[in-house]
């Protein structure tokens, strides 16, 4: 897709670029607009991430406190 740059009235490509090639003006968002919207992955990894994160860590501190360390058993009844 073709437009004219506002300042130069050069026809500029909005596929490859953001500012004119004649003279470096921006095209006012053109190619923001018309660019492929990234993956839902690539968008949220984060909020897919994080829970992750936060629930390894919880369960790690809690494997590393709860261990008492002086070889007691770990039973509250003993089994004959």
């Amino acid at each position: 897709m073709a437009r004219a740059c506002p300042a130069c009235k050069a026809t500029v490509e909005l596929e490859s670029v953001s500012h004119c090639t004649s003279c470096g003006a921006s095209l006012a968002g053109a190619a923001a607009t018309d660019a492929p919207s990234r993956g839902f992955l690539a968008e949220n990894w984060l909020w897919i991430v994080l829970p992750i994160v936060i629930t390894v860590i919880v369960v790690g501190a809690f494997l590393f406190l709860s261990d008492p360390g002086d070889g007691s058993d770990g039973f509250v009844y003993k089994i004959k």
